[in-house]
Formats: C-alpha cells, structure tokens, sequence
C-alpha cells in the first residue's frame, strides 16, 4: 500500500495492491465545525510522519495517518482542555475518495458513496467504482452521523458528489438507532480510528469488513417476503446472539422465521464486545391489494395538467387497477378525468404536445398511459387507441437518424423510457388489430435499441451530465424489454448489452442496506426540489424511478433464469410498494440520509384554494408555503394532497426554482399546485408488469423447488405449491422434469424457463 499526505493533513494520493483511489485533495484541511449555520475549519501542523496537530476553541485535534497492512487507518482524537463541554452542531471529518462523476469514461475509475451506515454502535459502509471495484471502510466505535457533499452551486442542485464525510460530534436531531454524541466533557478525549481496505466483492462484503472491524454484520438475501414464505438471516462476526423482534411485538431468540405473518421484523445482533446490529425486512401485502390502494391514491392525490409527466403519472394505477379488480364510479371518475386534462396538454388531432414539445419523454409516456387506458376496457377505451396514433407517428417522425430519440439535440431515449413507451403502445395496438401501425411503431423502437446497444454509456440525459441512474437503468431496462420480443436466438447481443449496463449501476444501488425500506434501491438525490418543492438535496431511495431498475432486473431474469435477478426484483418493489401505508396514505418517497435540515412546503391553512377540475375529490386544498424542517431516515410525503390547482390549464411542473421549464408562448405560468411527486406510481406501473398475479418456481442447486410469492412444502418427496388465490400465471425456471402439486392436481414440468397459465 502507497499513500501520500500533504502539510496540512489532507491525503493527496492513495494505492492497494491492485487498486488505486483517485482522492478528493483541494480542501484546506480535512476537518471542520459548524454552530448556527457558520462554519470554520479546524487548521492542522505536522508533527512527524503523517501526523498531525491543530487547536480549535481550546480543542487540542490530532489527526494521523497508519498503514497496517492492506489497511490505511485514520486516527482521529479530540481533547477538550477548557472546563466546559464542547457542544459544535457539528464536528466532521470529509472524507478523502473523490466521488465526483463528471464524464466517460473517466467516472469508471472514481469511488461512488453507495454505502453508509451508523449503527449505534459503529460505523462501516463501501465506496464502488461502474466497474465494481469496491473499497470498504468502517469505525468499530459509534459514528452519529454522515453527510454527502452534493454540488448545489450548479442550477438545478446538481447531479453530483464531491465527497461524503462522518460526523464525530453531531447536536443536532436524529433517526432512533443513531448513536447520540453531541458533546465532549472537560478534559474528556474523544478518539476513533476510521478504516479503509480493498473489498473484494459484493458477496465477500458482510464477511470482510466483521473481520477486518471486529463487528457483527447482518445480510438477509430477501429483504420482503410475502405471508407463509421463510425469512432468515446471516450473521457475521464473532460471539454473535441475534433475537428478532416480530409484528406481534414477541421478541424470541434465533435468525430463522419458518412461516412470516404479515409485518415488519426487526432483527438484532449484539456481540460479547457490547456491539449492536440490525436489519429490518417485511411481510408484505398481496400485490392486488396494494395495486387496488394505489388507484385510490391516484384520486385522493390529484392528477394535474402540468410541463411534467410525473405530475400525472398517476393514471398508471388507476387504469391498471381497473384490469383486475372493476371500481365502477372510481374507475369512471380516472377516466373522466384523464380526458379532462390530457387535451390540455396534447393535441390528440394534430398529433402534437402543447406544452414544451422539447419534452420527449411526456410525448411517449402519454402513449403508455393511452395503452393502459384502451387495455383496461377495449371497448369503452377505444378512443385511447385513435388519440395516440397521431402521437405514435409524430415520435417516429422526430426520430434521429443514428435511431435515438432526442430533446434539442440531446439523447433522450433513456429519459424515462422512451423506446419502451412506444413499444407499449405498439403491442395495444396490435391487440387491437392495427397491425401495420404496429409494425411501424416497433421498427422504430428497434432502431432506438440498436443504438443504445451500440454505444452503452456513450449516450447522454437530462440534466447535469453523470454515470446518472436513470440514464444507465433505463438503457438496461429497455434493451432488457426488447430483447423478450425477438427470437431465442438473436437475444444474445441485447442480452450481453442490458447485463454491462446493470453491471455499471451496482455502484448506484443500495444492495448492502440492512432494510427492506431501502434494500435494492436507487441513489438518486435530486428529486425532492421538483417533486414536493422541498428544497435540498438528500438521497431519495427508494423513489418512483426506482422501479426503472427493478423493471431491468426482471427481464433479465426471464432472459437468463439467473436466480440474483429476481432476488434483486423482489426487494426492489418490496422496498418500493412500502411507500403505500397501511392506512392507504401513499408517500412520495423515503429519505435515506439520517440528517438534512430543509425548506419544506406545507400547507398555508389561512390561503385555501378551490380546485378547478370537476372529476377530483372535493378534499381541502391550499397554497403552500416554506417552514424550515429536520428529518432523516424516513417517508417523505406527498403534497398532491393538499397543493392543488386552481384552474384548468396547465401549469409549470413543480419547478418553481426553475425558471428554464417556463415556456411562456405555450403555457401559463403559475405554479400553483405544480407538483412532481405522483412519479411514485412508476412503481405501481412495474409492480403490475413484473410480478402481479405471478409466482415463479426455480430448481434449487440441490435439486428442490423454490418458490417466489407462493408457499412450498416437500411431503414424502413431492413438492406441494400453495399459490395464492390471485394467481394467474406461474413462472418455472428448471434445469430437469418436475412434478409438482398444486391445488391437489399433479402437474408435470420439463425443463424451461418460461411462463404457463394456472
């Protein structure tokens, strides 16, 4: 191992055997407080080799840098000489990887923030390169709280990281399991010692840093399940007892739960050295049920005529609700409503959009939701079907050349999902029996898939230009979703194509959180201005364009039958669906940092507004306005609720610190009720696709049955299936002949990896 420091404590170069670390070097020291908002950097001296000292308030602050090993230590202490406690809002140190992703193919060398975590009684986590290298860090003593330094000096909040840095000291208010360290006594020292190491893979993650740390560390490989199916745990560490903490509220001894009753579980490991761990996973509801709660939502919730197309994202739910289970007024009520306000928006004539035509991916997504709307009732909903022709061909007729679709010049296949969109449409239409305006359509979505096979990562998105989530999960997504179209035979390419663009955004995913509320998500963190105007950054995982990844995952298993990617499906949208409450309240998102102190826009109770569509709730409504807020770690919820608009024509998107998506010779200018956050239904849109009225069989290893969404007991050598009532369709992924039992009927499979009807 090679490192290098500067005079003032920074560390400026940093290699393993094997891996080098691009540093982020131009801080002044790599310390600071901040009390009240003001902010002051503690100055450092060196005193010898990597070694480091520095006063701040009658604070004596050392900092030194060790080898050990493959292991570069940061040890860390601050003794409080005064006599009185030194009490800073924070006390932090910036942590050295440079995670800022500014361009290809320069940002597969650099160290993504993907894992952090503060348990009460240590820290540890991993930074992770697009190509999967990984460098694992930890404190085997408490950390009370970490941050991301995001760019907020570019417009829009920025799409980017600097660096992430932990809080030794931290006054401020925090999620329960954080560790609450505010304050150093007189003549008290508080010291740590932060690691750093190579990792050499996901699957060795858990088991290297207990090691490396001497930490307990919980995995589960299925963070939700649903009723009846098992949940157990791994454990790694030494001297190790875990008890878990089930919905009844009894807390028993043990990993393992044979039969999950519906409910959260709380698993905790505490060791002989006094450290504590914890994982939380989820019985879940049945799919329908949340499906059929999520077009209540959509009403409750308005949809609204706005710049954006999350702002009425909703009627995904609504229409795909009315599939399976008919709600005659609230199904008439969403639709009524959708022919309210989508001629607001489009031209469904001439076949073109009226507001911000730059906007791509309204274009397609409308077309999505037109499908969805002639699919729930053919005959009712015909007229979807001749609205979205015009706006099919008008998509094909703006197509690049190269095959992508483009806003102003820019790539915008992969914003949201633009080939998929259309290919949507394409299949209602050749239900329908417009086959040849199918075809057409399809040859189209063909020629945007080649090009993104073609170039991968070479393609570009909206906004700030990074290795950015969307851009490299709807890539996967759409190639995945094309590629279950064509023969067997030709897949091979699109196959190979969509697995390098998964690969590539494991940096991005939180496959290592311990929580089902998070488990499998996203990290993406520029949302929440847009979507419910609160006005930071934070990570916001899961979020509705989660779902883009879990619609990646799915059809990558179907293509390959590799059992990782339907693991990664299911606690994506058990993570995912948790945004829908028990109580029926759907939250636009969750907030996975443990601080952030933000404007927040809450309803202005004295400024109620009347809501000028007809077919909405006549629920209260207001203007909103901004209260500073603290929280961490929890549901975000949505303000569609309550901010609504007071008029019929449209409005700017939620963008109220945005001006550039005014487009003033198109649309009305008012902000009112302009709100992003019913993108949540993305999530609903997928659940439905992927595993709604499904249960998927694999052949295990040892040659037993395993089942996804269904309940399986071997008797007498037989494997016995008990699918819930809903199921329509089984999903057998076998390697040889199985017969199995279900509902008292035996039924012989070959092997395959396909679907059959129940």
């Amino acid at each position: 191992m090679f490192f290098k420091t500067s005079g003032n404590g920074v560390l400026t170069e940093l290699a393993f055997a094997g891996l080098s670390v691009p540093v982020y070097a131009e801080e002044a020291t790599p310390l600071y407080a901040e009390t009240d908002g003001c902010r002051s950097i503690v100055s450092l001296r060196s005193v010898g080799e990597n070694a480091f000292v520095g006063a701040y308030r009658g604070m004596k602050v050392s900092l030194a840098y060790r080898a050990v090993g493959e292991r570069l230590d940061i040890e860390i202490s601050i003794e409080n000489k005064t006599d009185r406690p030194f009490s800073p809002d924070i006390f932090a140190l910036k942590l050295f990887p440079d995670t800022y992703m500014a361009s290809y193919p320069a940002w597969n060398r650099q160290f993504f923030p993907t894992f952090l975590r503060c348990e009460a009684t240590h820290f540890y986590g991993y930074f992770m390169t697009p190509e999967g290298r990984m460098l694992g860090m930890g404190c085997s003593e408490a950390i009370p709280a970490y941050k991301y330094n995001f760019n907020y000096h570019t417009e829009g909040y920025g799409h980017r990281i600097y660096q992430a840095e932990l809080h030794l000291l931290h006054g401020g208010a925090l999620p329960a399991r954080y560790p609450k360290i505010a304050a150093i006594a007189p003549g008290e020292v508080l010291s740590r010692t932060i690691s750093f190491f190579p990792v050499e893979s996901l699957d060795t993650f858990e088991k290297e840093v207990s090691d490396k740390l001497g930490i307990p560390v919980l995995r589960a490989e299925r963070y939700t399940v649903a009723p009846g199916e098992e949940l157990s745990v791994d454990v790694f560490g030494k001297d190790v007892c875990v008890s878990v903490l089930s919905p009844d509220g009894a807390v028993t001894e043990g990993k393992h739960i044979g039969a999950c009753a519906r409910g959260e579980y709380l698993f905790r490991a505490k060791d002989t050295a006094g450290h504590v761990a914890e994982l939380r996973a989820l019985c879940r509801r049945s799919w329908e049920e949340t499906l059929d709660m999520a077009r209540t939502a959509a009403y409750m919730a308005p949809q609204k005529a706005t710049t954006h197309i999350e702002s009425y994202y909703g009627f995904f739910s609504a229409f795909l609700a009315a599939k399976y289970r008919k709600n005659p007024t609230l199904d008439a009520e969403m639709r009524e409503h959708a022919k309210e306000i989508l001629p607001l928006m489009f031209d469904f004539t001439a076949g073109r959009p009226k507001v911000i035509p730059k906007r791509v991916q309204n274009l397609a997504g409308v077309l999505s939701i037109l499908a969805d709307l002639y699919e729930a009732d053919p005959d009712e909903n015909a007229f979807a079907l001749t609205w979205g022709l015009p706006l099919a061909d008008y998509l094909v007729s703006i197509q690049a050349e190269d095959g992508s679709y483009r806003s102003l010049g820019t790539h915008y296949t992969c914003v949201i999902y633009i080939a998929k969109s259309l290919l949507e449409f394409s299949e209602a239409e050749r239900a329908a029996g417009y086959t040849a305006d199918a075809e057409r359509h399809y040859e189209s979505v063909r020629r945007a898939i080649d090009d993104l096979v073609l170039h991968l990562e070479k393609i570009g998105t909206e906004g700030e230009h990074t290795l950015e989530d969307g851009m490299i999960s709807c890539s996967a997504l759409q190639i995945g979703a094309f590629a279950l179209t064509l023969p067997k035979e030709e897949r091979a390419p699109y196959i190979r194509a969509a697995e390098h663009m998964l690969n590539a955004h494991t940096c991005l995913e939180g496959r290592k959180v311990p929580d089902y509320r998070m488990n499998s998500c996203t990290l993406r963190f520029w949302e929440a201005q847009y979507d419910v105007m609160v006005m930071a950054n934070f990570m916001n995982s899961p979020h509705g364009w989660t779902a883009w990844t879990a619609y990646a995952t799915y059809y990558l298993y179907l293509l390959t039958g590799k059992r990782n990617y339907l693991v990664r499906t299911v606690n994506t949208l058990g993570a995912c669906t948790s945004l829908m409450h028990d109580d029926g309240t759907l939250s636009w998102a969750f907030c996975a940092d443990p601080t952030i102190r933000a404007e927040v826009l809450v309803p202005d109770t004295t400024r109620p507004i009347v809501d000028a569509y007809r077919h909405v709730p006549k629920t209260p409504a207001y203007r909103g306005k901004f209260e500073v807020q603290t929280f961490g770690e929890c549901y975000i919820p949505m303000i569609s609720y309550w901010y609504r608009t007071g008029k019929d024509a449209p409005v700017t998107g939620g963008y109220a610190t945005c001006p550039l998506f005014t487009d003033k010779e198109t649309i009305v200018t008012d902000i009112q009720g302009g709100a992003g956050d019913n993108d949540v239904h993305e999530i609903f849109k997928c659940m439905e696709e992927t595993v709604l009225g499904k249960v998927f069989l694999l052949e295990r290893e040892d040659g037993g049955i395993e089942a996804f969404g269904a309940q399986v007991e071997e008797k007498d050598g037989v494997f016995v299936v008990t699918l819930p009532e809903e199921t329509r369709e089984l999903h057998i992924n076998f390697t040889s002949e199985h017969t199995i039992i279900i509902g008292g009927e035996a039924k012989t499979y070959p092997a395959m990896c396909d679907f059959v009807k129940v």
